[in-house]
């Protein structure tokens, strides 16, 4: 029962350009949402609030008013707190082209001494070896539009020394 009424609600919210392979559904207690939730969920659904951040229904942490995939993300957001440089978390961006625009997400587009790069953080179960040929290919807008750095780095290097990736990051960024 509680399966169908999950199956019913994400196909009615997915964009036209997806589908449904699989579903999963879990549960799990809420830690105390603002007083306006209601409010604010309305104003996404309505089309008043636009969130430009590209996470759907996999989002499962949140870090200061914004959400993540994963905890190693988070980490990467707070390390990237501590230096304090400017970067946009799973954020959509139309790329490509004039005759070949798309939209693309990348997981951290950072900006520091007026260098744009981006930072992915790379899980074994969505990045296996076998589809980097498809990661790199997804990279080269990003390039094309002017990032000096594109550069992976492995979900568990991330979640255990975020603050050792992001300066890494910056060091090929700023040199870059």
């Amino acid at each position: 029962m509680a399966h169908q009424a999950f199956s019913r609600a994400a196909e009615a919210l997915r964009p036209p350009e997806y589908g449904i392979v699989f579903l999963q559904a879990r549960a799990s207690l809420v830690t105390t949402p603002s007083a306006e939730w209601r409010n604010e969920l309305l104003a996404i659904l309505d089309g008043r609030s636009v969130d430009n951040q590209a996470i759907g229904f996999n989002a499962t942490k949140s870090y200061q008013g914004l959400r993540f995939r994963s905890e190693s993300e988070v980490r990467v957001a707070q390390a990237l707190d501590r230096v304090g440089v400017l970067y946009l978390p799973n954020c959509k961006a139309r790329v490509g082209s004039k005759d070949r625009r798309r939209n693309s997400e990348a997981d951290f587009l950072i900006c520091a001494d007026g260098k744009w790069g981006v930072l992915e953080v790379d899980g074994s179960q969505w990045h296996p070896p076998q589809r980097a040929a498809q990661d790199h290919r997804r990279d080269r807008p990003f390039k094309h539009h002017g990032a000096v750095v594109v550069e992976r780095f492995d979900a568990g290097e991330c979640f255990e020394n975020p603050d050792g990736v992001v300066k890494q990051f910056l060091a090929l960024l700023t040199r870059g």
